[in-house]
């Protein structure tokens, strides 16, 4: 293998070199064309044609050519490199763009192919995003050559594959063999300089801002007006560098565009992080050393130099002494190109300022060259040099880098702008456009009054200009407006900056946004009023009570049958007669008034009197309170209250006021004070022994369903069980229900129970053919985790087709919705509800219509006097007569004797349940 040049002068000259070269060897001939003159080359490509039809061809325009370390300017340069294990095959693609490049990989590559040599036209193609696709499964191939170029902005630029010139389009030139040993290198020669910038705009390898400026700008800032106002013809010697996998890559400038941003060879995004460079001819020896070191560690026939035109206009000495030192390595052969193709680390790329180089070699032997004692001289100097100067960018780097870290932390974490001397902003990040609403545009060379909110006054403006003009920091919370006349609240510090001589250049404010606070605070606030009355409501006496070490006086006033002011007048009169009552409790009480549900009130005091005075007091205003007048619309209406007072510290002073309540209620006083009635508190210590027996009869397994037969009035046969909760005492006493269940409520135990039961009841039931109920009420049915179990247990024992569900009435249904799901669900289970203990208070026939039940159980105090009360068996009459229309089973309760049974078989009722056929007990009976 071996690499002959060739400058063309004449026809003559061009076949006395054929003529001696050997006919049998593969020739891969590359033209190099600084001379543009087509009908020139196309003769050329034509003879060589004639005389090597075996030779493979390809070319491109070029700014100039490389011939063994010597520029060759305005001639044609051929290459021919002979080999004698390589095949070689060129291809055409008019297009060159990525889905070109997969189709162009499929085609071309193959298991032997080490490397490819590709030419493309420069303005017209995506050439990288060809080399993307063509490399993209294909990662360890070699790709070199470059962009065809031309002197003037390479406007003449062409690409040829053998006999013919094309003005568009790819060419590539595989070579493919097995003893092939191929390298690939670059040297770059610029070195960073300067602080790491952020390009901050950018689209389609277009900067418009690099740090948030304009890039113009930023230029004429370091380059300096007069060359910035020159650009693209001064961007070639101070290109940008960006780094890419430890690789440096240069950045050059294309075109300037209408707008003043500018097009860069190469690709660029937002997001990317560059520097400007300069080379130096010390530095540049130094490196073209090192990449000669680097090439000769490989077998070494011929090199192809592919580098960038920049270098030979700008770095011109450089750049000779660049191939004068490679020319040591070998014969070698290239041309100036408009962009390099280099590939390193599985990716190719099109670099811009570089030397590329190829190599080739079909044997395996290194070539050594003597060594170089000024190159020696020349490393140590530049070791030292380069030591020190490192040494200070980084340190420089490392202060750059901290600082930038701490403005990603700012601008990631706050609203931040900043302005001139006079106020006039000419910074803003992206949570202050984001937050105000304004564009960036619309903020630079506006003063903050853009945003002001017409509710801050002045005098803060005012305060804020006199400490920062004084050099002082200033900070507060105010007010802001954005676009769109919306509230925003900021958490503000102003800073002064100065420069070297201490005078005021700009006022930076770092703003936070404290909206979210003060609407939760806002929240919280309404959260803590009754929208009603406008008092404070209940959640507002809990947090007052939540301070553990005060004493409170708290009265908790109950309006008497304030039911029935609803049902008879309606609501809305209702709602104004709550409202007349609270505007009196504080004119009579003070503003410590708080509602605490429908009709309750609570009055707090701090420091009450003696206890018998204090009643009296406190008597004698709720008197007056009763005895005014209440004149709503046109009636009017007598207001009753009951109260119950307690005088304790923290939340149990609620708790004992209720107490005392309910004791006022059951004992019908006008009022119960906790502190002197003895008697409630020995209540509450049996309350407490209470619930300690439920904790530990459900520790100790102690809570147990009983069984009550329900008789088949037409058969007086058992058809069903219900199970009935029993409490058994360690002593073996079993306690019924209404001993324990209310205790059992009060201290969130309720639940538990529920579960013993549905779990006990199911497993007594499960290999049973009678059908079994169970009571729920709401508060177990509004219940996740009860729910939840309950379903879990349908599933687990099957008996869902044998269950019956009863709904106990101890209060009216206010989540119908929550219901009527509930019942839906259950009924997919095939279990059938019931409505226990109806006509006890809180039924009506509407929930009935509501609910879709299958059975009533008419609730015991109609029935155990139905055989001599003619009133309650017409009360009972009259439901038979509903649920027959609406096709529901009836269960009468407290069926104690015959003559009970008799009359309810009369009136055609379904079931029974009583003593008169069994009582509960703890195995079944028939």
């Amino acid at each position: 293998m071996h690499l002959v040049n060739h400058i063309f002068y004449t026809h003559t000259k061009l076949e006395e070199e054929i003529l001696d070269f050997p006919s049998s060897k593969t020739i891969m001939i590359q033209l190099f064309c600084a001379d543009f003159n087509t009908k020139i080359i196309q003769k050329i490509l034509l003879h060589l044609q004639e005389s090597l039809p075996h030779a493979v061809i390809i070319g491109a325009s070029s700014a100039g050519g490389i011939n063994n370390g010597k520029l060759c300017n305005d001639k044609i340069l051929i290459s021919f490199c002979f080999f004698e294990h390589t095949r070689l095959n060129a291809y055409y693609y008019p297009k060159a763009n990525y889905s070109q490049g997969l189709k162009a990989a499929k085609n071309i590559i193959k298991r032997d192919t080490k490397v490819c040599i590709i030419f493309s036209e420069t303005f017209k193609n995506d050439s990288e995003g060809f080399l993307d696709a063509f490399t993209k499964n294909n990662k360890s191939l070699v790709i070199a050559g470059g962009c065809a170029s031309g002197e003037n902005h390479g406007k003449e630029n062409f690409i040829i594959k053998n006999n013919t010139i094309y003005e568009e389009g790819i060419v590539l030139l595989s070579l493919n063999s097995t003893e092939l040993n191929v390298y690939s290198d670059y040297s770059l020669t610029w070195s960073t300089v300067g602080k790491e910038m952020l390009v901050s705009k950018c689209e389609n390898n277009i900067i418009y801002e690099l740090d948030n400026k304009p890039i113009q700008e930023v230029y004429s800032h370091y380059l300096g007006k007069q060359i910035a106002a020159q650009l693209p013809n001064y961007d070639y010697e101070f290109p940008l560098i960006k780094t890419v996998k430890t690789m440096n890559v240069a950045l050059s400038i294309r075109e300037k565009t209408q707008n003043n941003a500018y097009l860069f060879s190469g690709k660029i995004q937002e997001g990317d992080r560059v520097k400007f460079s300069v080379t130096h001819e010390t530095d540049s020896l130094n490196d073209t050393y090192k990449h000669q070191e680097r090439i000769l560690q490989n077998p070494v026939e011929a090199l192809f130099v592919y580098s960038c035109k920049a270098r030979k206009h700008f770095i011109y000495d450089e750049t000779h002494n660049e191939f004068t030192i490679l020319n040591k390595v070998g014969t070698n052969s290239g041309f100036f190109t408009y962009g390099e193709f280099f590939h390193n680390n599985g990716k190719t790329y099109l670099l811009n300022n570089t030397s590329t180089t190829l190599s080739l070699s079909e044997n395996n032997i290194n070539k050594k060259i003597e060594s170089n004692k000024e190159q020696e001289v020349l490393s140590k100097k530049i070791s030292v040099q380069t030591h020190l100067i490192d040494t200070i960018q980084d340190e420089l780097t490392s202060s750059q880098d901290l600082l930038n870290q701490y403005k990603i932390a700012l601008d990631e974490s706050a609203i931040v702008s900043k302005t001139d001397a006079d106020g006039k902003i000419i910074y803003v990040n992206d949570k202050f456009c984001q937050t105000s609403g304004y564009t960036k545009k619309e903020l630079i060379g506006q003063n903050h009054n853009i945003i002001r909110h017409p509710d801050t006054p002045n005098s803060l403006f005012v305060n804020m200009w006199s400490a920062l003009t004084k050099g002082k920091v200033w900070q507060n919370t105010f007010k802001n407006r954005n676009k769109l006349g919306q509230e925003y609240y900021v958490k503000a510090v102003m800073i002064p900056i100065f420069d070297k001589k201490g005078k005021i250049i700009e006022y930076i404010s770092i703003r936070t946004d404290v909206s979210e606070i003060f609407l939760k605070d806002k929240i919280i606030k309404e959260g803590l009023i009754d929208k009603l009355t406008q008092v404070n409501n209940r959640e507002s006496l809990l947090k007052l009570f939540e301070k553990k070490d005060k004493k409170y006086l708290l009265i908790l006033i109950n309006l008497d049958r304030f039911s029935e002011i609803n049902n008879y007048f309606g609501y809305n009169i209702g709602d104004n007669v709550l409202k007349l009552f609270a505007k009196n409790l504080k004119n009579i009480f003070g503003n410590n008034i708080f509602r605490i549900a429908g009709d309750e009130f609570a009055i707090v005091s701090k420091r009450p009197k003696e206890w018998e005075s204090l009643l009296k007091s406190i008597n004698f205003k709720i008197l007056e309170l009763e005895n005014l007048h209440y004149k709503i619309a046109k009636y009017d209406i007598s207001i009753n209250t009951t109260s119950g007072m307690a005088f304790a510290k923290g939340k149990n002073i609620y708790t004992l006021a209720h107490i005392a309540l309910k004791e006022a209620k059951e004992q019908r006083k006008k009022i119960v004070f906790f502190n002197a009635e003895s008697s409630l508190k020995e209540k509450i210590r049996n309350n407490i022994i209470m619930i300690e027996k439920i904790k530990q009869a459900i520790t100790e397994d102690r809570i147990v369903p009983y069984y009550q037969a329900i008789v088949d009035n037409k058969t007086k046969k058992v058809s069903k069980y219900e199970a009935l909760i029993r409490l058994i005492d360690r002593d073996g006493k079993v306690l019924s229900p209404n001993l324990f269940l209310e205790h059992a409520k009060k201290a969130k135990l309720y639940g538990e129970l529920t579960k013993i039961m549905i779990e006990k009841t199911f497993k007594k039931f499960k290999d049973l053919d009678f059908e079994f109920s169970i009571n729920l009420t709401i508060q177990d049915i509004l219940s996740y985790t009860t729910r939840k179990y309950l379903y879990d247990k349908l599933e687990e024992y099957k008996c869902g087709s044998r269950l019956i569900l009863e709904i106990v009435e101890s209060e009216g249904i206010e989540n119908f919705e929550d219901i009527i799901s509930f019942i839906n669900k259950v009924k997919r289970y095939g279990c059938k509800v019931a409505i226990d203990d109806f006509g006890s208070g809180y039924s009506n026939f509407s929930y009935l219509a509501k609910l879709k039940v299958d059975f009533i159980k008419i609730d015991g105090s109609l029935i155990k006097n139905i055989h001599k009360d003619e009133n309650q068996k017409n009360i009972v009459e009259s439901i038979l007569l509903f649920t027959k229309k609406q096709g529901l089973k009836t269960v009468a309760e407290f069926v104690e004797n015959e003559e009970i049974f008799n009359v309810l078989k009369k009136l055609d009722l379904d079931y029974s349940q009583g003593y008169y056929f069994s009582k509960p007990q703890k195995d079944l009976q028939n």
